[in-house]
């Protein structure tokens, strides 16, 4: 198995510690039982500790390295640049959040379903979510809201933190990433929504719906259809599809 070189290791803890703005970090590498390498690349598991806003704060990571077999490097190598880029879930839509409900209203929520955690836009994560957790009529009316409403947030957390979110991550450098994301978001989309219809029956990963007539399954696929087909009409509209 190809290994990966320390200095190599070295230098992408340093790039994940610089995006997470820690200070006097250090970071010891742990093992699996089995180290998995395939077409997605080596894992290996890190320990990763490092100032945060004054704590020190503990991350344990696991890093997902670009394949080492340089006939798969230029497949997944982005074909666009963004602004910035931080630590993102990967995976985050409706079906990755628990909420817990009062009386039939939402008090809090919890995000599972990490193992696709990367270093990625920030952009990513925002727009995956609305596309794939939203219906077309609702981001016909909110999705300004639902960008704003984002980027209060994230410059009210930065601003806790001493951190200066124009300098950090403006809106427009949000806006920018948000065109240079938009076809990977609806790839992503378009495979999870295929997913949760219960049309995806064979394969190593299928749906957890069981359709069991060919009724079902034309409703299914219909559905399908029509959401999908919403989320292309609206990033198209937003101008992040050039179709």
């Amino acid at each position: 198995m190809t290994t990966v070189s320390e200095k190599y290791l070295q230098t992408v803890i340093n790039n994940v510690a610089s995006e997470l703005h820690l200070k006097e970090w250090s970071f010891t590498k742990k093992s699996f039982e089995n180290v998995a390498q395939n077409y997605f690349g080596l894992l290996i598991p890190i320990n990763l500790i490092g100032k945060v806003c004054g704590n020190y704060i503990n991350f344990p990571i696991v890093l997902k390295l670009a394949p080492t077999d340089e006939r798969f490097r230029k497949t997944i190598t982005p074909a666009y640049s963004v602004k910035s880029v931080c630590l993102c879930h990967g995976d985050i839509w409706k079906e990755n959040i628990l909420f817990q409900y009062e009386n039939n209203i939402p008090q809090s929520a919890c995000i599972i379903d990490y193992q696709t955690t990367r270093v990625s836009s920030p952009a990513y994560d925002l727009l995956y979510l609305i596309v794939s957790s939203t219906s077309a009529s609702l981001r016909k009316i909110h999705f300004n809201q639902f960008l704003d409403t984002y980027y209060q947030t994230l410059e009210e957390t930065l601003l806790l933190c001493d951190v200066e979110p124009k300098k950090v991550y403006s809106k427009d450098m949000l806006f920018y990433d948000l065109k240079m994301v938009g076809p990977a978001c609806l790839i992503v989309a378009n495979t999870a929504i295929w997913l949760s219809s219960g049309l995806q029956q064979e394969g190593h990963v299928r749906s957890k719906v069981i359709l069991t007539t060919e009724e079902e399954k034309e409703q299914a696929e219909n559905k399908y259809r029509e959401i999908v087909s919403g989320i292309i009409d609206d990033l198209s509209s937003y101008g992040y599809l050039l179709l």
